[in-house]
């Protein structure tokens, strides 16, 4: 079983990696990663821009969803979410990130 750090860290890889290629494919501009680090999470480079930070997050409901998706429930199914509760939280992670 892989440790918090590892699994964090294999999510933040997936979603940069996703990240670069839709970003790629929809602008007139080419990303490529330079560097993983610790705040930005990762140096990016830009055609256009230079350097370019990105710190990523990511968001879940809540606890049980983050549970269920890392396989640590057996729960198979989420109760009704409301898209106003994800904004909440995100905002919320943002002004932490902010902080830091």
């Amino acid at each position: 079983m892989k440790n918090h750090d590892d699994e964090k860290s294999a999510l933040e890889e997936a979603a940069v990696s996703i990240f670069v290629d839709l970003y790629n494919l929809n602008r007139e501009d080419h990303l490529e990663v330079i560097e993983r680090r610790e705040r930005p999470d990762y140096i990016l480079k830009s055609i256009k821009d230079g350097l370019v930070g990105l710190e990523v997050t990511h968001l879940f409901y809540d606890a049980a969803e983050a549970k269920m998706l890392f396989g640590r429930s057996a729960e198979e199914m989420h109760g009704l979410e409301n898209s106003a509760s994800y904004m909440q939280v995100l905002n919320e992670l943002l002004k932490q990130k902010e902080k830091r």
